[in-house]
């Protein structure tokens, strides 16, 4: 597996905790131009990378494209019965819901 993808969505994370939001789009949106890994090691990256691109950008009230993002994420950690991406969309959509003061489909 190519490692690069997975530092980038690792440094998306990084940053949607620091509160960046650009830097936190930049960072996860970068791993779809650079080699991706084969198999479902791209899923998973690109699931991680996803949750952490809407987080961010929900709070800052961009929606509907970080809606639909955090939505596709939802959906592939779905399709690819990863678990623990699951529980992050999950957790991510009800924090940003409540911390916007919204109901999110979920």
């Amino acid at each position: 597996m190519k490692l690069a993808p997975l530092a980038y969505s690792n440094m998306a994370q990084l940053s949607m905790l620091a509160g960046a939001i650009a830097e936190t789009v930049d960072w996860g949106e970068a791993r779809r131009w650079r080699e991706r890994p084969a198999g479902s090691a791209t899923a998973r990256v690109e699931i991680h990378a996803l949750n952490s691109i809407g987080v961010p950008s929900r709070r800052a009230m961009t929606a509907p494209r970080d809606v639909t993002t955090s939505a596709k994420s939802l959906d592939l950690a779905l399709a690819a019965d990863a678990h623990e991406h699951v529980g992050r969309a999950y957790t991510i959509s009800a924090t940003t819901a409540s911390s916007i003061g919204s109901s999110v489909d979920a």
